[in-house]
């Protein structure tokens, strides 16, 4: 397929897709955007990611203790993926405060069904609040379109809290 052709295939599958990434780049880059604020440069060193040095957490992050959370590795294997090693993703869930998934790879969604059967997967997938994107590969990211498709799915016509994709992607 012709890259135009996937991009048509995705629009007509996800059409908000065009609104989330104009939200993205305004974000970046939009008056008062995190571009205009980030000083990567650091004396003579370079900070990769100086968000990470920012003091904030997300809502869904604050007061956390270690029994708050379950961390599932849904996939370790992204290199050299296996039977039993997918490719990279983990699941992080908060319980009443919701979850976060740790990169996306393909098979996420098939890893989350494994794990908590497919009732449980779309609880999963409902609960989702961040989906954070370490880079660009696409072993780290192909899942995501399945992911936010049932999400949108899932939660029609409800009213819901924002998520939040972040990462490699976003920028």
């Amino acid at each position: 397929m012709a890259p135009s052709e996937i991009i048509n295939e995705l629009l007509s599958e996800i059409p908000e897709i065009v609104d989330a990434a104009q939200h993205v780049r305004e974000f970046w880059s939009g008056p008062g955007g995190l571009e205009a604020d980030i000083n990567v440069f650091q004396g003579d060193k370079v900070i990769e990611e100086p968000w990470l040095e920012e003091n904030t957490l997300p809502s869904c992050l604050e007061n956390i203790r270690r029994d708050d959370l379950e961390v599932v590795l849904l996939g370790t294997g992204s290199s050299q993926p296996s039977k039993y090693r997918n490719v990279t993703s983990i699941y992080i869930n908060l319980f009443s405060k919701g979850s976060l998934l740790l990169d996306c790879g393909e098979g996420t969604l098939g890893q989350l069904k494994r794990r908590y059967g497919v009732e449980g997967a779309d609880n999963a997938v409902r609960k989702l609040r961040c989906i954070w994107i370490s880079h660009i590969h696409a072993d780290h990211h192909t899942g995501l379109a399945r992911i936010l498709a049932l999400r949108r799915d899932l939660l029609k016509g409800m009213t819901r809290e924002p998520y939040t994709c972040c990462g490699a992607l976003a920028a």
